[in-house]
């Protein structure tokens, strides 16, 4: 009978009486994390979170603390460090800095602040620091390697210890944060309603034709498998169709990279350029980062946070490079970055494309084309988004955005 019935259910044919899915746990109180957090820095200034203890060895945790404190008695303020993942999940929605804002009102201490989370980034808030530290170099922000992004973690810690140390002296301020969160429990639509619901329907209906597929495919001739297996890679969902949560977080931290180098590069050819990508990203981001992620505004908020990523990133370039005008980005998908050749694009002619769209079949191409949760590949798209497509090929980009918004 057990086999019975546990047969039934991987088939969707019999489901027990009562809800098909639990309710997930109410999220944890906002305050949490910041009152654990805060009680453990008021113990030691160097907090590492259980999930993330590998990330600093016994050895390298002593190094890094005798740093911090040889720092914090150079510029006469506390250094606290927090090492911790922090996911599009939590009370700060993944925004760094948002977190770190939080924390130091918990804390009630001015000092520098930072925090390095799950991916490696290193986010720095100098809340009343007597140094002029407005820019943080992005050799010491983002990891070297993104597959082992924790292991520079110690360098490069040492180097904005020794970087903060060595700025000059400047009046003690306050920064500000730019683009915080939405409110806490209204991040997303609720889960079951979005998903479970539909899914189990259609798990009901098609249970049958799921086991009978699953049959099949366990028959498959190992040579079929191994065709399969030399086929071309699929990107991740995530390169190809990204979530609007995903996005946000993306998007936020592009624009305070952006917004940080700024200052530090004003003789640059290029700074017209990135101030005016900055205020288009900024106002854009303003204008669709709250979007919902229902089926009528996800489209629309989707690409808004991808042409702000591509403008932050167009603004960096110009600066890194020492050039007036960016590259264009990919057209077949504007997050894979600056292109690097052109490729024909069926329906579109030859058009500009990153190195990696450049190099593989042109057949490819249709499976990495981003596209919006409606389905359809962003250049398909009607209206300003279309018109973004165009201008960024013509270097552009930030005077479409703001005439898109009515920004002269």
């Amino acid at each position: 009978m057990t086999v019975l019935v546990a047969a039934l259910l991987l088939t969707g044919l019999w489901a027990p009486a009562g809800p098909a899915m639990a309710a997930p746990p109410p999220a944890p109180h906002e305050e949490a994390r910041f009152a654990r957090v805060a009680a453990e820095l008021a113990e030691d200034p160097l907090s590492v979170d259980m999930y993330l203890t590998d990330a600093l060895s016994r050895a390298e945790r002593k190094r890094v603390k005798a740093k911090m404190a040889e720092t914090a008695e150079r510029i006469g303020v506390p250094v606290f460090v927090v090492v911790m993942p922090n996911s599009m999940d939590s009370e700060s929605y993944g925004y760094d800095d948002a977190f770190l804002f939080g924390l130091r009102e918990r804390v009630r201490r001015d000092g520098l602040y930072v925090l390095v989370d799950e991916h490696g980034y290193i986010e720095v808030l100098p809340f009343r620091v007597p140094r002029d530290i407005r820019y943080t170099p992005r050799e010491v922000r983002s990891p070297a390697d993104l597959e082992a992004p924790m292991a520079d973690v110690p360098d490069r810690l040492r180097r904005l210890f020794d970087t903060v140390a060595s700025a000059p002296s400047a009046p003690a301020g306050t920064p500000t944060l730019y683009s915080a969160p939405p409110p806490f429990g209204q991040e997303e639509p609720p889960l079951e309603a979005e998903f479970w619901g539909p899914f189990l329907t259609g798990l009901l209906a098609v249970g049958p034709l799921v086991a009978l597929l699953l049959f099949a495919l366990v028959r498959v001739p190992t040579a079929g498998i191994r065709a399969l297996r030399a086929r071309p890679r699929t990107p991740p969902r995530r390169e190809t169709k990204p979530s609007v949560g995903y996005l946000r977080t993306r998007a936020a931290r592009a624009l305070g990279e952006l917004r940080d180098m700024l200052p530090d590069y004003e003789e640059s050819p290029g700074h017209a350029y990135a101030a005016r990508a900055y205020d288009a990203a900024q106002i854009l981001f303003d204008d669709v980062a709250q979007g919902a992620e229902d089926a009528e505004d996800a489209d629309e908020t989707v690409l808004g946070l991808v042409w702000v990523i591509v403008l932050a990133r167009q603004g960096r370039e110009v600066l890194d490079g020492a050039k007036s005008r960016p590259s264009a980005p990919c057209f077949v998908n504007p997050l894979h970055g600056p292109s690097a050749g052109r490729r024909y694009n069926k329906g579109h002619g030859t058009r500009p494309v990153c190195a990696d769209c450049a190099a593989v079949p042109p057949s490819s191409l249709v499976d990495r084309a981003l596209r919006v949760p409606g389905g359809r590949p962003h250049y398909s798209v009607p209206g300003r988004w279309s018109r973004f497509v165009a201008a960024s090929r013509r270097r552009e980009l930030p005077s479409a955005v703001l005439e898109s918004l009515g920004v002269d």
